[in-house]
């Protein structure tokens, strides 16, 4: 199979969208186009192009009298991203329990068994390595690609607030029992009760964040 080069352009954008997903670019952070340029040795072209498709994501804004920074998750944002996740991940679960073998649904419980080993030695980062995995399988399995693209989006903004509390004990507390009760659904094949509990699920972690960070 012929592999596609990679542009200067997507090369540059896959680099700091990187970096701010995975919080190596923390809120707050001036990207300029000659910092990028110098750093990976390429011209203003596709740095530019990098940043301009960056920026229609959100994932870079402009800030009056400084320029290109990487944004915080507000308030609205945070609130927005739950409310939409909590949508489409109900739909992901009740086309998952449609579509999972048993095969599927061992490969799922064993990556639940994995968490819990995490747990037990407090390993928040690898927990919550295995957290995704956990839900992208769901969505894997669900089989709409167009609710899979949406949920990548929606991942990766998450994936931002998860690497700023990785070393958060209390993630696991939260997270634990209520994965095992929608595996415990997803075994028995009862698709209302699941939903209900992936629902429980976002909103619970949601709330945790409207606690942590907006005191609300």
């Amino acid at each position: 199979m012929t592999r596609v080069k990679q542009t200067k352009q997507q090369y540059v954008y896959e680099y700091i969208r990187s970096r701010i997903i995975n919080n190596e670019l923390t809120p707050g952070t001036i990207i300029t186009e000659d910092s990028a340029c110098n750093t990976l040795n390429v011209s203003r072209t596709p740095v530019r192009e990098a940043i301009r498709r960056l920026t229609s994501e959100g994932l870079l804004v402009v800030t009056p009298g400084i320029g290109l920074t990487v944004p915080s998750i507000g308030l609205e944002d945070l609130i927005e991203i739950y409310d939409i996740r909590e949508a489409l991940e109900s739909l992901a679960v009740r086309l998952f329990i449609g579509r999972s073998t048993p095969a599927v649904i061992e490969k799922l419980s064993d990556i639940m068994k994995d968490q819990e080993r995490a747990v037990e030695i407090g390993d928040t980062n690898e927990f919550m390595r295995l957290d995704m995995i956990f839900h992208r399988q769901i969505d894997t399995v669900a089989g709409n690609k167009r609710l899979s693209s949406l949920l990548d989006s929606i991942y990766e903004q998450i994936s931002r607030l998860a690497f700023i509390n990785q070393d958060d004990p209390h993630i696991l507390d939260i997270a634990i029992p209520v994965h095992k009760k929608l595996m415990k659904y997803i075994i028995s094949g009862d698709k209302e009760n699941a939903v209900l509990a992936i629902q429980e699920h976002i909103r619970t972690l949601r709330k945790y964040y409207l606690t942590k960070y907006f005191d609300l």
